[in-house]
């Protein structure tokens, strides 16, 4: 994010995901995850298998790893999705919103780890990933932790990097 006389200017690659909170009280959400939509299929196999065949979840993960390597081969190539990489050109698939500065009331940049109490865990609200990020973190940990076999929440890894910055104007 870079900050400009009367605007701010966001810019996203990858899987991050950010919100915009506005003084109207709307929230915006900026960012496409493309490798959640890859994984879609990839999810929809390992919930098969270990419901179907009773398998653990690492033996789940072990027989679909080749859907999943398969996937990850997408990266960085079109129609696939993007990681930031120092060798890989990004310009021209750089995600790009300017606001106008009097219109928004905070920022939060995060991680697809810490989206995940959303999109994964459907533990919060939007709105609600702005209030207490330490206290966030550590629900989404507790959830993680108290269903480390996937059982609950399907998901192809336990855990996820979580990372968040709340910009307030």
């Amino acid at each position: 994010m870079q900050e400009h006389e009367s605007f701010y200017e966001l810019l996203n690659i990858g899987d991050s995901v950010s919100l915009i909170k506005y003084k109207s009280g709307e929230i915006e959400k900026f960012g496409w995850n493309q490798i959640a939509l890859l994984d879609q299929k990839v999810l929809a196999e390992l919930n098969r298998l270990k419901n179907s065949i009773s398998l653990t979840h690492d033996q789940a993960v072990k027989r679909i790893w080749p859907s999943i390597e398969k996937n990850r081969m997408q990266a960085n190539e079109m129609p696939g999705y993007d990681v930031i990489s120092p060798c890989v050109s990004m310009f021209g698939r750089l995600e790009r919103k300017m606001i106008e500065k009097s219109s928004v009331e905070s920022i939060l940049l995060m991680s697809d780890g810490y989206w995940r109490l959303i999109d994964t865990f459907g533990l919060l609200e939007p709105w609600q990933l702005f209030e207490g990020l330490t206290n966030n973190t550590t629900l989404l940990r507790k959830h993680e932790s108290l269903d480390i076999h996937c059982d609950r929440t399907i998901r192809i890894k336990v855990s996820d990097d979580v990372s968040a910055m709340l910009l307030s104007t």
